[in-house]
């Protein structure tokens, strides 16, 4: 009895050994591809993170009082078009961090592609920075997925780069809302969804101009 016993310990510490290790593997994957540390959940936004942390997977709000210096972005597009934010100022801009290998960009880019042309109505404007890609790649799955906004070339990953106090290098998917002044007020790690971009764009579209 006393070996039968020690048996179907054995077997237990066996199994719940496994799911400790399929638990941590889960985990290191999600952290693999957004390159974060800590993981917000529920449906709310994360209200009064500074704009320095950018280890924050999910949706963050920044306050205006919380918000930094405006980011300079510019570049050469897909199609060989020369583009900056400078000449959209006093817009809300979405900037989406997108690359053609990335299995989650293709699952959000329905998203992006619909909430572009409804929010476009409202002076909204959309742009991508297609990272450590190709043109010929990125250029192909623009067309399979219909983005009617234009995306950077941003093949040796450094526009993202330059973008490292508001995302993490390996942030992809990830996009930012900046306001009418071109700082960031708002950031989701991680594949969008409609309401959650959708209830980020309208949080910034509704304040006041300062």
């Amino acid at each position: 009895m006393s070996t039968a016993k020690g048996r179907a310990r054995r077997r237990a510490s066996s199994i719940g050994l496994r799911r400790r290790r399929g638990a941590a593997l889960a985990l290191a994957g999600v952290l693999g591809v957004t390159g974060c540390s800590s993981v917000v959940t529920g449906a709310g936004s994360r209200v009064g993170t500074t704009a320095s942390d950018a280890t924050t997977v999910g949706v963050t709000y920044l306050t205006p009082g919380q918000r930094s210096q405006p980011i300079t972005l510019s570049g050469n597009t897909l199609n060989g078009g020369a583009w900056t934010n400078s000449a959209h100022a006093n817009q809300v801009l979405v900037v989406n961090v997108w690359a053609s290998w990335c299995g989650p960009c293709r699952g959000e880019a329905p998203i992006l592609a619909a909430l572009s042309t409804k929010y476009a109505r409202a002076g909204i404007t959309f742009v991508g920075i297609d990272t450590r890609d190709s043109d010929i790649n990125g250029e192909a799955f623009a067309k399979t997925f219909a983005i009617p906004y234009p995306s950077l070339s941003d093949r040796s990953g450094q526009l993202l780069l330059a973008l490292s106090t508001s995302l993490p290098p390996s942030a992809i998917p990830s996009t930012l809302v900046l306001d009418r002044r071109g700082r960031m007020a708002g950031r989701i790690i991680g594949p969008v969804t409609s309401a959650s971009l959708s209830a980020l764009i309208e949080q910034v579209a509704a304040e006041p101009p300062s």
